[in-house]
């Protein structure tokens, strides 16, 4: 868990399921990460011992959020995977989803190791050089109540306006910039309005980015086209963020620094053969989403709508 947490982080539960304890197919083999929206456990399967990551939910949670996470996995699935062949994007492979009397599980690919204790590993806490159904998007609301997590949220969540992808972006934007200095400059302010001034304020590129005398170029071209987007706040609401830009700029940065797409990640025995995350850019559609999953209870709606983080 990180140091700030969000109030729902702070809440964990028990372990909802025991070491040797059985769910579905699987056997609990360990208790991975623990935390105010859900647990994961490393799970194996009792006759093919295949390895799978299960997460839970207990059926009382306050804000249930499994069965969407289910959705969307089984949606990204189908979509880069229609065929059940090894994927060709680097996603999660859904396994299954179901429930009991007392939680909702979902069954997934076990990952490698956990992104947040990777760079706790590295030196000083960085790292090393190493819409609608129909396709349409929602409409722009007045006013929206704060979303995400404090240290990571954009400016306009602070400000109470309605996100878009641009907002995303500022997320990533942030994260790469702890990930690259080891930590944001508000990592240990809680007072949201004094963490939001600091975002507007703080001249990120007076840092120290590793090694390097700079900040690196693909993040000043992230900044710029973040900035941009700024100045016409209703336009850029549906503005498709210029992906393509930025990620050709990633991949020639890592290019120069010669990591390459099929380069052994650090727990990888063999590279992984994958498409080009340049290539992978192009589609924007959402297609249609139907008979993914049983239907056990209505999607949220409020005023007659259907949320927008649902499909």
């Amino acid at each position: 868990m990180q140091n700030t947490q969000n109030k729902g982080e702070k809440q964990a539960s028990s372990p909802l399921l025991s070491n040797g304890e059985d769910i579905d197919s699987y056997t609990v083999s360990n208790l991975i990460s623990i935390g105010g929206f859900g647990q994961v456990y490393t799970c194996f399967h009792r006759i093919t011992h295949q390895r799978v990551a299960i997460k839970v939910e207990a059926i009382t949670a306050k804000i249930p959020l499994l069965r969407n996470e289910a959705l969307c996995l089984h949606y990204l699935n189908g979509r880069h995977n229609p065929h059940g062949s090894e994927p060709r994007e680097p996603i999660l492979r859904f396994i299954t989803y179901g429930r009991t009397e007392t939680l909702k599980y979902l069954v997934m690919d076990h990952c490698g190791a956990n992104l947040r204790e990777l760079k706790r590993a590295t030196p000083n806490d960085q790292f090393r050089y190493f819409m609608n159904i129909d396709g349409t998007y929602k409409k722009r609301r007045p006013s929206s109540p704060f979303h995400g997590t404090l240290r990571y949220a954009s400016v306009n969540s602070h400000n109470k306006q309605d996100l878009c992808r641009w907002d995303d972006l500022w997320s990533v934007y942030y994260i790469a910039i702890e990930n690259m200095v080891g930590a944001l400059p508000w990592r240990f302010i809680t007072d949201r309005a004094k963490v939001a001034e600091m975002k507007i304020q703080y001249k990120f590129n007076t840092l120290q980015y590793g090694e390097e005398s700079d900040m690196p170029q693909p993040l000043r071209i992230l900044a710029y086209h973040l900035c941009q987007s700024y100045q016409d706040p209703d336009a850029s609401f549906y503005t498709i963020p210029p992906y393509g830009c930025i990620i050709r700029e990633v991949a020639h940065d890592l290019d120069q620094r010669h990591f390459y797409k099929n380069s052994p990640l650090d727990w990888e025995v063999e590279p992984r053969s994958t498409r080009s995350v340049a290539d992978s850019c192009g589609d924007y559609g959402m297609g249609l989403m139907t008979n993914l999953m049983p239907v056990e209870q209505p999607l949220y709606e409020c005023d007659g709508e259907q949320s927008f983080y649902c499909f």
